[in-house]
């Protein structure tokens, strides 16, 4: 009963939103037709009158025939003319604001190095031109040029993130610490306005300025724990806005950027850099990571409705590669022999996952194979970690015949074909390392010459 109540509430919050999203649409095709309206009335008066009415027809006589109609003619196709809306009304106009906002920059430093502006004034004038690109943006917007409005707002956060950054790193117009703080709130304002005027370039727009923010603090004085405090909330956040705007593509963009300054932090860390956080402590925060990574492809099976999408499977299995990868050069040089029980540790998590999203809800299978997909692979993983000779193929036969087992009692192919992968890799590792090596190095004794090393 309890599910089913969930399930009612997910559905009636869900036509809520596409309710509100049908609302601003009618809205905005309102605007446009009574501007249309306003248009043509204005022609129409504008026009001459001749005096000249149409003769009443005579009382009896037949009405005349109607003209014939010809059909309009159908399109070829609605892809070119679509092509030519997106090109013509989005990419030329972003173009547009990209040139603009380069145009002025280069203005600018003309009259910087001419002397014409101090500094206190080329920080006044980048702000004040930052502020009116947001409010044309939104005026646009709001008069049904979508495209067009989405693009001055974007541009407006862009200059204004950068006019901040110039006044505190360049000028020294600002205290570092102030200027970091308000490149913070620029990008929350950011992720709110594209929230609020449903503009995915400008999201994007914020993922960059937001993932950017970290670089700089750490170009200072590289501290770690505020860097991975500041991470783990910037994640939480974007994991809130792909939920609730069901964007795939910030989850997945906020994936690759963390990933990538996770692993430029662990390089340095492997290097002897960046060791004000203890192992333990950094390893806590990477599985903090690991359960957000995790959480997003949840959120995009929720949101979406309907089975695992692509890109949240992709999600998934990045996620537990670069958790471990990243494990494993942080935990490696400190226990070198545990590492396969940290690799089984971390099956039986995808395996608790897995079971516990099949239990909740019949629609999170796909989701559930992934989980053991991972599980299976990382005990494969485990086997070479953790044993020794022989015990490694017989625990890849093991798992072999167990995957097989599965597989047909499931009438699952896929669980059969991942079954024939295992008992392959143990037949493989059977011949070479456990009866030729062997083998070769019986006979090269036998007959009295030492073994190649």
């Amino acid at each position: 009963m309890n599910e089913e109540l969930r399930q009612l509430r997910e559905e009636l919050r869900s036509l809520k939103q596409q309710q509100q999203q049908l609302e601003q649409r009618l809205d905005t095709a309102s605007r446009r037709l009574a501007y249309l309206e306003q248009t043509h009335g204005a022609a129409a008066a504008a026009e001459p009158q001749t005096g000249l009415q149409p003769a009443a027809p005579r009382e009896g006589a037949a009405a005349p025939a109607a003209p014939p109609t010809t059909p309009a003619p159908a399109e070829a196709g609605g892809k070119p003319r679509d092509l030519e809306a997106r090109i013509g009304g989005i990419w030329l106009n972003r173009a547009g604001v990209l040139v603009f906002i380069l145009g002025a920059a280069f203005f600018l430093k003309y009259a910087f190095d001419r002397g014409w502006i101090n500094e206190m004034t080329r920080i006044a004038i980048g702000a004040a031109a930052a502020v009116a690109l947001l409010i044309f943006g939104e005026l646009n917007r709001r008069r049904g040029y979508i495209a067009y409005g989405h693009g001055l707002s974007g541009g407006g956060v862009a200059l204004l993130y950068f006019t901040v950054f110039a006044a505190f790193h360049f000028y020294d117009v600002l205290p570092s610490t102030v200027g970091m703080a308000l490149l913070v709130v620029i990008t929350l304002g950011a992720f709110l306005l594209s929230v609020y005027q449903n503009a995915p370039a400008v999201a994007a727009l914020g993922l960059l300025t937001a993932f950017l923010n970290p670089l700089l603090f750490a170009a200072g004085k590289p501290f770690l724990m505020p860097l991975l405090i500041y991470l783990v909330l910037l994640n939480l956040g974007i994991l809130a806005v792909t939920y609730y705007k069901r964007w795939a593509f910030t989850g997945v963009i906020s994936f690759i950027l963390t990933i990538s300054f996770l692993a430029g932090v662990t390089v340095l860390r492997y290097q002897g850099q960046m060791l004000d956080l203890g192992a333990g402590g950094y390893q806590a925060f990477l599985t903090l990571f690991l359960l957000l990574f995790c959480a997003l492809p949840l959120l995009l099976y929720t949101a979406h409705r309907r089975p695992l999408p692509a890109e949240g499977a992709a999600l998934l299995v990045a996620g537990a590669a670069g958790y471990f990868g990243l494990s494993w050069f942080n935990l490696q040089p400190l226990y070198p022999l545990r590492m396969g029980w940290f690799a089984l540790a971390l099956a039986a998590f995808y395996l608790l996952l897995g079971l516990a999203v099949r239990r909740l809800a019949a629609r999170g299978r796909e989701f559930s194979f992934c989980a053991f997909a991972l599980t299976a692979a990382l005990l494969i993983v485990f086997a070479p970690l953790q044993l020794k000779a022989g015990w490694i193929t017989a625990a890849w036969l093991l798992q072999g015949v167990g995957l097989c087992y599965l597989g047909l009692r499931l009438a699952d192919f896929r669980i059969r074909q991942g079954a024939l992968a295992v008992l392959a890799l143990a037949l493989l590792r059977l011949l070479i390392a456990d009866w030729w090596v062997p083998y070769h190095v019986q006979n090269t004794f036998s007959s009295g010459t030492a073994p190649l090393r």
